[in-house]
């Protein structure tokens, strides 16, 4: 690994750590980085057991607030998502067609961000727009596809939890839990995929310190910079780089 693959690596855990402690927006520029220094579909798998390490620490913190019927709500959703995302990974690795996931995550993080700003237009003192009943399973199963293909559904089951007016504990707790169970259940499809290996995990354990700094600062900073400003520019950024990846 060259030192700038490294400085990669390093960044990437810290915004895994900074979007862990409520600085959302920097976790959808990690899997567009992570394409930089290896291939799409190892990139998938090696962000994985990153997020878990992260989903622990929320679950640790907010384990108390969860609102569980919520979570069993949206499980067997996620889970059909998340088989479907499984084949469609299966199949591009089967015909050596990687440079084509690198365009499907591009594009998946493209869409993310157009729903993003257009639901922000339409957001209002109450919040964000409620999502329609007949909206809710398909929007589960879009967010299972995502998570699967790309590690990119948090803004999609955040919109999906901001919907139920939760508290921002409840949010957490909740959120928490859910992107827990479903990392993990992950890990055996992609052991299978072969994209988490055993050198990838040793790879993995080296970064839980730049995870757990990433944390740290996002604790202190949080109250002291404009989160809104910082967020803008990070999904600005994360616009540039899953434009690269779809087009060029």
């Amino acid at each position: 690994m060259t030192e700038l693959q490294l400085i990669f690596l390093v960044v990437c855990a810290i915004l895994v750590g900074f979007a862990k402690t409520g600085i959302t927006g920097s976790g959808i520029l990690v899997p567009v980085l992570l394409i930089e220094v290896m291939p799409a579909n190892e990139s998938v798998g090696f962000l994985l057991p990153m997020l878990i390490v992260g989903d622990i620490a929320a679950v640790y913190w907010y384990k108390k607030e969860a609102v569980w019927e919520y979570v069993w709500k949206t499980l067997p959703l996620a889970f059909v998502g998340i088989v479907v995302g499984f084949f469609i990974f299966d199949f591009v690795q089967q015909n050596d067609a990687v440079p084509l996931l690198k365009r499907m995550i591009g594009a998946t993080v493209l869409f993310i961000l157009a729903l993003h700003f257009w639901l922000k237009r339409r957001s209002t003192d109450q919040g964000t727009p409620q999502i329609p009943k007949l909206l809710r399973a398909p929007w589960c199963i879009a967010g299972g596809i995502a998570t699967m293909l790309a590690n990119a559904a948090g803004p999609i089951m955040t919109v999906y939890m901001l919907s139920f007016r939760l508290t921002k504990e409840q949010f957490l707790g909740t959120m928490g839990w859910l992107f827990l169970i479903l990392n993990v259940s992950k890990i055996p499809l992609h052991v299978k995929l072969g994209t988490i290996t055993t050198e990838s995990l040793t790879q993995n354990v080296m970064l839980v310190p730049a995870i757990a700094f990433g944390g740290f600062i996002g604790i202190k900073i949080v109250k002291k910079i404009n989160q809104e400003s910082f967020n803008r520019f990070v999904l600005v950024l994360a616009a540039i780089a899953a434009i690269r990846l779809t087009f060029f």
